[in-house]
């Protein structure tokens, strides 16, 4: 997604700082305008529940490649379920509003930074 896309949905009046969320919209064919603020909203706060927002971004095809996964600083919200990271090693989800974390299937699992 370019700059002016961003700027449009910035103009509808929902402050958008995630070009991965722009590109998501960009890709569910997500036509921004002034009327669907209330939507456009809700889209944004249901992308930045932690479990919709780790769906989006790491497909589960994906998740048995990766051993080291930051999402700090995501402005991820709720519960988090990181099942299918089976080779997980190293976990940052510090400074989001994550009111649970199953690690449970991450048995390789040795580092994990979770503050604030």
């Amino acid at each position: 997604m370019n700059d002016q896309e961003v700027k449009k949905i910035k103009e509808s009046g929902v402050e958008i700082s995630d070009y991965k969320f722009a590109n998501y919209l960009k890709e569910e064919n997500y036509k921004v305008s002034s009327t669907n603020k209330e939507d456009l909203e809700k889209k944004f706060k249901d992308y930045h529940w932690a479990q919709t927002w780790i769906d989006i971004n790491y497909p589960e095809e994906e998740r048995k490649k990766i051993t080291n996964l930051n999402i700090s600083y995501k402005s991820l919200e709720e519960g988090l379920d990181l099942k299918g990271f089976v080779n997980l090693e190293e976990l940052n989800c510090c400074h989001n509003q994550l009111t649970s974390l199953d690690v449970s299937n991450c048995s390789k699992l040795k580092e994990l930074y979770c503050r604030n």
